[in-house]
């Protein structure tokens, strides 16, 4: 599940902790050495560059002054309430499922390919990093 908060340049996914760069590209399933690998490997870089882990930096810095993490994710963040129930009840399906942030979604700087992994291929792309299954 992907949130996108435009107005203050905030984008929030929830991600299995476990996946990694190879584990992506095995699950999109590209052959070695071609475009598609690179392809591919840029959106991981994209997808995974500059991303905080939310719920580490909660309890780091932040746990005596938030009473929870939804608590935190509203009033850090402005995170709307139905978006927090959504985040905390998909998060209740895996514990390897984790909040991520980034402060701004194209910090990158390969925009087209972030674009396509979101708005094209929103669906294959989310269920991978949730590490669910999918169809093709």
């Amino acid at each position: 599940m992907i949130f996108n908060y435009n107005d203050f340049g905030l984008f929030f996914i929830v991600i299995d902790k476990t996946i990694n760069k190879e584990i992506f590209l095995l699950r999109i399933g590209v052959k070695k050495n071609t475009y598609a690998e690179d392809m591919f490997s840029r959106m991981y870089d994209g997808i995974f560059s500059e991303l905080i882990n939310l719920e580490e930096e909660y309890e780091t810095y932040y746990q005596i002054e938030y009473k929870s993490l939804e608590h935190f994710l509203f009033h850090k963040f402005c995170v709307p309430d139905d978006v927090i129930k959504d985040f905390l009840k998909l998060k209740s399906e895996n514990e390897d499922y984790t909040i991520f942030y980034k402060k701004n979604i194209y910090s990158y700087g390969d925009y087209g390919i972030i674009r396509y992994a979101f708005e094209t291929l929103y669906d294959k792309i989310t269920n991978i990093l949730l590490l669910k299954d999918y169809e093709n």
